[in-house]
């Protein structure tokens, strides 16, 4: 089953087994030198958070040196991929408080950046289809929990475009505390709000729209099922009685 890693290469590579994906995904190494989110702290970060800082540990000084000398929009595109890759490896290994924390501090760079593709793919997905509801879009056979695709390093990110139609509303299978729209509400929109900027004002108010479609829809639905369901409840009483 997906969850704590089982292979710690001498490569200082990790892998964990990814039941979805049916093969051995990478969530720890040696990459993304430059990236200001690498630490070598492991205190409270979790399993992923110890793996990496393992890692971390490992390199030498002067690479690390050198790596941190690159021009800055190098150094903001690895820190971009740095945490695209742990969200992923987070939800790799169903570690729930690192894919919220990971998440949480990748929606804060790019709302900081004003980085609208990134901001509204990563929302688009949060928010899932308008009509969804668990009879409409079921999980396709193989379907991933979150849209992923593979870098050039071998690392997990997000894929680009919409939602497909077999969406999935949490972001780590069951697991309810990491509920997408959930987090669309009340972590994505008010950081865009909090920024302050005529952009990321304007993306808030927009997914907030949907947001409520999108809940009122799926609201219309349960209640309707509710009212489907009295009927066959009340048929199963009499028999009984």
């Amino acid at each position: 089953e997906t969850g704590a890693p089982a292979v710690i290469m001498t490569t200082r590579c990790a892998y964990t087994w990814h039941a979805g994906m049916q093969t051995w995904v990478r969530v720890a190494s040696d990459e993304f030198l430059a990236s200001r989110f690498n630490t070598s702290f492991a205190a409270a970060q979790g399993d992923l958070g110890s793996l990496q800082a393992e890692m971390a540990a490992a390199r030498r000084p002067n690479d690390v040196l050198a790596a941190a000398m690159a021009p800055k929009d190098v150094l903001r595109r690895e820190a971009v991929a740095h945490l695209e890759c742990n969200v992923a490896s987070a939800a790799a290994m169903r570690s729930v408080d690192e894919w919220r924390r990971w998440l949480t501090t990748y929606v804060k760079l790019l709302a900081a950046d004003e980085d609208m593709p990134r901001l509204i793919e990563l929302m688009e997905d949060l928010l899932g289809p308008l009509r969804w509801t668990p009879d409409s879009h079921s999980t396709a056979p193989g379907a991933l929990p979150t849209s992923f695709s593979t870098s050039t390093q071998g690392s997990m990110v997000f894929n680009t475009g919409a939602p497909p139609p077999w969406w999935q509303p949490l972001g780590i299978p069951s697991a309810p505390s990491s509920d997408k729209r959930k987090f669309l509400r009340h972590v994505v929109l008010p950081e865009l709000v909090r920024t302050r900027t005529a952009a990321n004002q304007a993306l808030a108010q927009e997914f907030l729209e949907k947001l409520r479609e999108a809940e009122e829809h799926l609201r219309e639905h349960q209640q309707r099922q509710q009212l489907q369901a009295r009927p066959r409840k009340q048929q199963r009483c009499r028999r009984m009685s």
